[in-house]
């Protein structure tokens, strides 16, 4: 690990599910698997590099994780490393804008795996209400009756000045394509 890494701050990424040329869903299946090992070797070399840093900098705390990762099987020691590599601050926050198209595949996954601790802000003009997409759920507490931080309507929108307002006249044309088609 490297005494360059920026320990406090704020740091903005913007993040692009959509591609052009791609499907609805983001990446082909073979892209999403490359995407997941990358993910997880990723994670897999970050605990190594804290384990580097802990040997050097904090023995003691080396030694512990060292001796937890003896006793664990193959699988446990790499559940132990990822959950090692990720990242742990809790002072992380995500704004995520489309928050109903990016985050129930491996986008959001992603997301959840490094950042367990982190908070997250869902923006969406069209929630989904669907048993395994579901926004409110996603990003609101409904157990105790909090579904959204604000909602803010269309007719919001218009009132600001944001949106004008939508006005329709309805034109019956029926009597004259019929003729015109005769």
């Amino acid at each position: 690990m490297t005494k360059s890494v920026i320990p406090r701050g704020i740091y903005l990424t913007t993040i692009q599910k959509f591609q052009r040329g791609r499907s609805v869903e983001g990446l082909s299946d073979e892209e999403d698997r490359e995407a997941t090992r990358s993910l997880y070797n990723l994670l897999l070399t970050l605990a190594n590099e804290y384990l580097e840093y802990l040997r050097e900098n904090s023995p003691e705390d080396y030694k512990k994780h060292v001796r937890t990762l003896e006793r664990l099987s193959e699988r446990e020691r790499e559940n132990y490393l990822l959950k090692l590599g990720s990242v742990r601050k809790k002072n992380i926050l995500f704004l995520i804008d489309e928050a109903h198209r990016s985050q129930y595949g491996l986008l959001g996954a992603m997301r959840k795996m490094c950042f367990q601790n982190s908070i997250s802000f869902g923006f969406t003009g069209t929630p989904i209400f669907k048993n395994e997409r579901n926004t409110f759920l996603e990003f609101s507490y409904p157990e105790e009756r909090e579904y959204y931080l604000d909602v803010y309507f269309i007719e919001d929108s218009i009132r600001d000045g944001f949106t004008l307002s939508l006005v329709y006249q309805v034109v019956r044309l029926y009597a004259s394509i019929c003729t015109e088609l005769s």
